[in-house]
């Protein structure tokens, strides 16, 4: 069917037709909208109701949708360590919002509420190590981790291997590895020496980092590192694959930037 444009713009106001025609000036104020939407409603009435209502649906989606989008944001958490990208790097340094968390100070481990940790206590209610594929068993069984991850670091040389920026949560055991998922093998008087730098907490002054070893599926106890950057030194004591684990007892995100490890 064929629509005369003449007969498309009876159906626009008149004084905007008078102002088109006879209005000496420059420029005439009309708006595209409006001519758009006349135009589209006179060709085809059917094509325009359901243009006018997919843009309704659009809209009112899009008003829900923001709300729920913006409160996943705020209340984004990890839940166990992970290597730094562009979805966490905002919480580098800032406070975890979970609060079932560990802090090792002066020799003992705390709970979020300040209470030292009954670990008998604790060992019953959970003896279950987490699922992996290295750690069996844990001496002494006094920190049972809330999750282990695997790291892979990258080899740079025969002897150096570098590891990616990692971001610890409290309680989550990070294991590097070699990237076959292998660990370091070491004759005994060998040493692997783990070079790190934290990044700066906005939150506290100090960050207490744990740093240990897993062999023959053992994993044991670490050393403490408060500093921003230091080194952990291993050396072995049996011929072995040993892997080295990192742990957080910070109470925010503790992230460290790329390692080094050297094997000797």
């Amino acid at each position: 069917m064929k629509i005369l444009i003449s007969d498309v713009l009876q159906e626009l106001d008149e004084n905007l037709i008078e102002d088109l025609i006879w209005d000496k000036r420059d420029r005439v104020k009309a708006s595209k909208f409006k001519l758009k939407w006349r135009l589209r409603k006179k060709i085809n009435k059917r094509i325009f109701w359901y243009k006018l209502s997919l843009d309704m649906i659009c809209l009112v989606l899009l008003i829900s949708i923001l709300p729920i989008t913006a409160k996943a944001a705020i209340n984004f958490i990890l839940t166990h360590s992970a290597i730094v990208n562009d979805t966490n790097r905002n919480l580098i340094g800032t406070e975890i919002t979970d609060k079932n968390y560990i802090v090792y100070s002066n020799g003992t481990y705390k709970n979020s509420n300040g209470e030292v940790i009954d670990f008998d206590k604790l060992a019953k209610g959970q003896d279950k190590i987490p699922d992996n594929r290295i750690i069996k068993e844990i001496r002494p069984d006094d920190l049972s981790p809330s999750s282990i991850v695997e790291i892979i670091t990258n080899k740079i040389n025969k002897k150096a291997y570098s590891s990616p920026e990692i971001m610890l949560v409290n309680n989550s055991a990070s294991i590097l590895t070699k990237e076959d998922g292998a660990g370091f093998h070491l004759k005994k008087g060998d040493t692997i020496e783990y070079n790190f730098e934290k990044y700066k907490s906005k939150v506290v002054e100090q960050q207490t980092l744990i740093i240990g070893y897993v062999k023959d599926g053992i994993m044991y106890q670490g050393e403490s590192y408060n500093d921003l950057t230091d080194s952990y030194i291993l050396k072995a004591q049996d011929d072995g694959e040993y892997f080295i684990y990192l742990l957080s007892a910070s109470s925010d995100y503790l992230t460290l930037k790329k390692g080094k490890l050297i094997q000797n």
